[in-house]
């Protein structure tokens, strides 16, 4: 025997005594009772496994595209840094040539003041020995 109010299994003895006012049942139908309402655990159980294995699918699915999203950002931002480091390199010989040919320019000029004052004083160091010569 079977008590429902209580939920405790039964001897006769009991039933009289402890139970007799209680929903008691004998123990085949119990049995069927709890069998059945196993079968719904389990098929409840089963349709939870299904949907978290679809959940967890998603999930995956997810972590994969912002893996891939993440790849195809990384591709991105290095190929605008190599562009970036191209233009700058572009910039660097643009502004060495620019000071090479600044630097030919003033160093001529320079050359040529030099020639002009080299001139200057030999024609005074000439103009000085004739004079001291008279």
């Amino acid at each position: 025997l079977y008590c429902n109010t209580c939920s405790v299994w039964l001897c006769v003895l009991c039933l009289v005594l402890e139970h007799k006012d209680h929903n008691c049942c004998g123990i085949r139908k119990q049995i069927v009772t709890l069998k059945n309402d196993l079968r719904e655990m389990l098929g409840s159980v089963q349709e939870t496994e299904t949907k978290f294995s679809k959940t967890q699918g998603d999930l995956q699915m997810l972590v994969d595209k912002l893996n891939s999203d993440k790849y195809k950002m990384e591709e991105l931002i290095n190929a605008r840094v190599r562009a970036a480091i191209e233009k700058v390199k572009e910039e660097e010989s643009r502004l060495l040539n620019e000071l090479k040919e600044l630097h030919s320019a003033r160093v001529q000029k320079l050359q040529e003041s030099l020639t002009r004052t080299e001139n200057v004083l030999k024609r005074m160091t000439v103009s000085k020995s004739l004079v001291s010569q008279l």
